[in-house]
């Protein structure tokens, strides 16, 4: 009798550490990147229009947004390190309060996106002058 007890109890013990082996781990493979444009400290910037562009550097997936909230935009993706690319056009004013529209890059390769939350990458703007 205590033999038959003794074998329930070892098939109960390893049938739980079986389902608690299938369980799956809820783990996030997607987060929010907050991708914001930083100019020198003589301009202000009123407008931006642009793409930014985010290539997964290890599936080479490339994401891309265009929607810009003042100087920022959010995308959601798949967690990992990235290669980010912005291209567009800024309107600011320079110290004297002057209006200018111009042409800029921004860019960076290898940035981790990997937090839980949200990532936040600021990238410098390069203006490119015609």
């Amino acid at each position: 009798m205590k033999m038959k007890s003794f074998l329930y109890i070892i098939v109960v013990g390893v049938m739980m550490m079986g389902l608690t082996a299938c369980h799956a781990d809820e783990d996030q493979l997607f987060t929010t990147a907050a991708i914001t444009l930083t100019g020198s400290d003589t301009i202000y910037v009123d407008r931006i229009q642009g793409t930014i562009t985010l290539t997964n550097l290890n599936t080479k997936e490339r994401v891309t947004t265009a929607d810009f909230d003042g100087c920022t935009a959010t995308v959601n993706l798949l967690r990992g390190v990235y290669q980010v690319s912005v291209d567009g056009q800024v309107k600011y004013r320079d110290g004297r309060g002057i209006t200018h529209i111009d042409n800029f890059r921004a860019s960076q390769d290898q940035v981790s996106i990997v937090g839980s939350s949200m990532t936040i990458v600021e990238l410098p703007m390069i203006l490119m002058n015609p």
